[in-house]
């Protein structure tokens, strides 16, 4: 009991010793006073009582951090971070802090209802507060050019489309988690019935959304997705991104069928490898063909989730005996598989974040290929000094760290504008990225890239 106290107090303090610092370092801070408060009798009086205090720091001050390194929005992060602890009838108490911005509540109601009646037990509350952040941050970036027009159109398509066939989702998952050699006859036909109704909803669902993208485009999808792929040299990033990608379908099969079988974790690392193999040599070249790739492997994971979790046919089995061998405990507590969607999410949010081209783009990529998959390798195979209440080791922190530093001095180099790589400020970051990734209690694909993102803003 000793031992899990002080793994929650160290958690705790590595969340929120570099806010309180960024606070004190920007000039807003006599702003964030009726935040404190309302934040203050939010917490006291709205937190469950079964639900862990640091569980709730993560969505209370990840809006207010990315809005203090991004120096502006601030009002919109009081607002999300307010809406984070409060229940549905008080979130109209968000205009308090952000006024201007009145679709905000709703908006950040809607997508945590959606979040919550399809993940259902596969998320905690937190998470699903985080999961509807960033989605609301990738949905209200600054549209200031086409490619961020069409990455939002395309992010509001994909959730108005989740929302309007929810409910048929739970009736399909309610339908798959019985054998089939089980099903009744009549049950099978509704199966089918239901398969129908799903893809013709989705093709109904996706015209108006498609015209609507193309409306806010000004121009034809398809011919404005032709004509930016064709210019600055796309094709050879794309074709570089699809080779990795074949390569990686051929080695995947082979890893358990050659000299051992690899364990659980080593195989899932094996795509946080493949995030460095082809992301850290190519973000920086060309940011925003990044940032709508990842946003389109985003709906394209959605998509072939709801065809997993519901067994739909023709491929809904086939998706879910290739993700099978790759879940771990938290992916079997519900219906929905959330690892690679917060993978995904970890590497898409600094693009999304930081609007500028520079090595900062990269920190999801350093976090969770570089440092995430080192620590996990080298921690199971070497590590003998276990951290309190916790499965990671001393070991696997220090090769956090150090492959860290190691994938940030690249980017460092691979950015033009940066002539002297930082190695002070990424070791002190980066130590303070390896002692959360090791004491926290949340899923770390989010939570890590985004705090090392805003701390590289803030103190490099």
């Amino acid at each position: 009991m000793a031992d899990g106290k002080l793994r929650g107090r160290v958690e705790a303090a590595l969340i929120l010793l570099p806010f309180l610092v960024a606070v004190l370092l920007t000039k807003q801070h006599p702003r964030l006073y009726l935040w404190s408060a309302m934040a203050g009798m939010g917490e006291l009086l709205c937190r469950p009582h079964t639900m862990r205090f640091n569980a709730t720091l993560y969505p209370l001050l990840l809006p207010i951090y990315i809005a203090i390194a991004n120096e502006k929005g601030l009002e919109r992060g009081m607002a999300m971070s307010l809406g984070s602890i409060l229940p549905r009838e008080l979130l109209p108490c968000m205009l308090l802090l952000d006024p201007l911005d009145d679709l905000l509540p709703w908006m950040y109601a809607d997508a945590v209802d959606l979040i919550h009646a399809v993940g259902k037990t596969s998320l905690g509350r937190s998470e699903v507060h985080l999961l509807a952040m960033c989605l609301i941050i990738g949905i209200l970036m600054d549209a200031n050019s086409p490619e961020k027009t069409l990455q939002q159109g395309a992010l509001v398509a994909g959730l108005l489309i989740v929302g309007c066939l929810s409910p048929y989702l739970t009736r399909y998952i309610a339908i798959a988690r019985i054998p089939r050699i089980k099903r009744p006859h009549q049950m099978a036909k509704q199966h089918t019935r239901l398969a129908v109704t799903f893809y013709v909803g989705l093709l109904l669902g996706l015209v108006p959304c498609y015209a609507w993208v193309g409306h806010c485009l000004q121009s034809e999808p398809i011919a404005w997705m032709l004509s930016y792929i064709l210019v600055d040299g796309r094709l050879a990033i794309l074709a570089y991104w699809l080779a990795s990608l074949s390569l990686a379908a051929v080695l995947l099969p082979r890893m358990d069928s050659t000299i051992h079988p690899l364990s659980l974790d080593r195989r899932r690392k094996f795509f946080h490898a493949l995030v460095v193999v082809m992301f850290l040599p190519t973000l920086q070249r060309d940011p925003s063909l990044a940032r709508l790739a990842l946003t389109a492997a985003l709906l394209l994971f959605l998509f072939c989730e709801m065809l997993r979790m519901t067994t739909l046919p023709p491929i809904g089995a086939q998706v879910h005996a290739f993700l099978a061998p790759f879940t771990d405990s938290r992916d079997t507590q519900g219906p929905v598989i959330v690892s690679h969607i917060f993978l995904l999410l970890g590497i898409a949010l600094p693009l999304w974040l930081d609007c500028a081209p520079s090595w900062r783009i990269c920190t999801g990529v350093v976090c969770l290929g570089c440092g995430d998959a080192s620590a996990s390798v080298f921690g199971g195979s070497i590590g003998r000094l276990r951290w309190p209440q916790s499965r990671k080791t001393l070991e696997g922190t220090l090769a956090f760290i150090f492959a860290a530093v190691l994938g940030a001095s690249v980017a460092c180099s691979l950015d033009p504008a940066t002539k002297t790589v930082p190695f002070a400020g990424i070791t002190g970051v980066a130590t303070i990225a390896g002692a959360l990734e090791a004491f926290s209690g949340m899923n770390d694909n989010v939570v890590v890239p985004v705090y090392v993102w805003c701390m590289t803003k803030v103190f490099i």
